[in-house]
């Protein structure tokens, strides 16, 4: 496994290609569909639970989560992955969403955990180790420290983690926060012209899946 990781780390080192630059978006020359039911379509959050401008950036997620987020998009946080160090922080998410893939977790306790990540960092302003993160999951049924590294060590925790490493590395995320929408357009505040506010950034991201929904129904 030290030589895989080597490897793959290696190779995040190159430099990206593929993106083409648009009006408020850069497109994937290579798209990488996600898999979903039809009529939907997925946006993916590439998003580092140390990253200040994640953090910033969340009160305005939340909000889009709760207020303008079409019914038909699918929604997903993934932790970015460009070294080693954050190929190990994913786990704690990953972990969360293995949990509620099995039941263990609902979708308001991934995203209590979510925000408890964001806590940890910018306002308790703690280590972001395993002892640190553990208490997080400790009133979800993970009773000790060692069961909790138990659980980090796992196959499906390491799917998730290879998961984040891959899709980063697709989708070619070069700063966070970031958004890919049905694994074709990366939107952030970055790429946005002219005006580069949340309330823009949300109404392309919206635009752009209503425009990808549009797409499936045509003949």
């Amino acid at each position: 496994m030290k030589r895989l990781l080597t490897s793959l780390f290696l190779l995040a080192g190159l430099s990206f290609a593929g993106l083409t630059s648009a009006a408020d978006y850069e497109r994937l020359e290579k798209p990488v569909a996600p898999e979903t039911a039809p009529g939907r379509v997925v946006v993916q959050q590439f998003l580092w639970h140390r990253c200040i401008h994640c953090y910033h950036l969340e009160p305005d997620v939340d909000r889009w989560l709760a207020e303008s987020k079409p019914g038909f998009i699918e929604f997903e946080r993934v932790p970015v992955v460009w070294d080693r160090a954050q190929f190990e922080q994913s786990s704690y998410y990953g972990l969360a969403k293995v949990m509620r893939a099995n039941g263990e977790l609902s979708d308001e306790q991934v995203e209590e955990i979510n925000a408890g990540l964001f806590t940890l960092n910018f306002v308790d302003k703690k280590e972001f180790n395993a002892a640190n993160v553990y208490p997080l999951f400790e009133a979800h049924g993970i009773k000790t420290l060692e069961s909790f590294n138990e659980r980090l060590a796992s196959e499906a925790v390491e799917a998730q983690r290879m998961r984040s490493y891959e899709l980063t590395r697709s989708y070619q995320i070069r700063g966070v926060p970031m958004f890919v929408v049905n694994g074709k357009y990366v939107v952030g505040l970055d790429t946005l012209e002219g005006e580069r506010s949340p309330d823009k950034l949300f109404a392309t991201i919206n635009r752009l899946a209503k425009q990808e929904l549009d797409r499936q129904k045509r003949p």
